[in-house]
Order: C-alpha cells, then structure tokens, then sequence
C-alpha cells in the first residue's frame, strides 16, 4: 500500500521536537567523497559516521538502463528517494510505476524494491539507519561488475535479490 505524504501540521509538530543526535553537516559540491562503481558516480552527503548511524544520504547520478533491477531487499534499512533528474522506473512489490523529476518514493527494511534509469539522471537517495552508502564505496574499491561477485557483497549488507526465474 502507498501513503499519502503526512499533513503539514503533523510533519511540523514531528520535526521541532527531534533533539539533536549529530553534528550539522554541510555538504558543498566538490567537498564530499565520491565514487564511481560500474558506470554510475555516488556522491556522500553524508555518511552513518557523521551522523551517529542515523542516516546516509547520497545522491546517484546513472545512466539510461542503470539501476539495481526490479527487486532487492534491506534487512535493516529503509530507503527513500527523491527524483532530481531523469525519468526511473520505480518497482514496490508487485507495482512498478515511471517517476520523474519532483517525485519522492520511500520503503521500508524489509520492502521488495528497486528501479532502472529510463534515462540518465540523478536521484537524492536517504537510508535509515546509515552505513548502506559504505556499500557504494567497497564496490568501486574492489572494482566488482554485476554479477555473482557483486551479489556477495550486497549479501553482507543484507541486500537480497529473489531468484531469477
């Protein structure tokens, strides 16, 4: 089932009594790590170690076709995106629905999901709690292309993807 957003007035309420857990952080283009892991550029915003494991928060930037596919699984994160450029097809469960600039999608751990790229752009990518965006970094580091390798480093991030038919 997909939600609606939540009233103005309740998301106000929410927001001004948060107590703070972190450091503010400022990220400004070209002071944050990026990497590149297959054709797609990563950039950290922020990382779980800057903000106490609450939050990472990257932006993707990929090219027409890219994208982890139709279905992958967090054990222990949810993942919300914010579309900033381009055209996606997301896939929640069993709906899949093209999304465009402007449009945010959120999931929960547990929640089957992915997307492609329709075409090349950028997505605003958050993951509660944090640490998800190391798996970005490890990837281009160990320089793995989809596949079987690819697969066991997402299985010790506790991604998991349904077999292929």
């Amino acid at each position: 089932m997909i939600r609606a957003p939540l009233a103005v007035a309740t998301l106000f309420a929410l927001t001004v009594t948060a107590a703070l857990a972190y450091e503010p952080i400022i990220a400004k283009p070209g002071e944050y790590v990026t990497v590149k892991p297959a054709q797609q550029s990563i950039h950290v915003l922020a990382s779980a170690g800057q903000t106490d494991g609450e939050l990472g928060i990257i932006i993707i930037e990929g090219k027409t076709g890219e994208g982890p596919g139709p279905a992958i699984t967090h054990a222990k994160e949810a993942e919300s995106w914010y579309v900033l450029e381009g055209t996606f097809d997301f896939h929640i469960g069993d709906e899949t629905f093209e999304a465009g600039p402007g449009t945010f999608v959120s999931v929960d751990a547990g929640q089957a999901h992915g997307f492609n790229n329709k075409t090349d752009g950028k997505l605003l990518v958050i993951f509660n709690p944090g640490g998800y965006e190391q798996f970005f970094a490890d990837w281009a580091e160990q320089g793995l292309e989809r596949g079987p390798a690819l697969g066991a480093l997402e299985n010790t991030y506790g991604v998991t993807r349904p077999p292929r038919p």
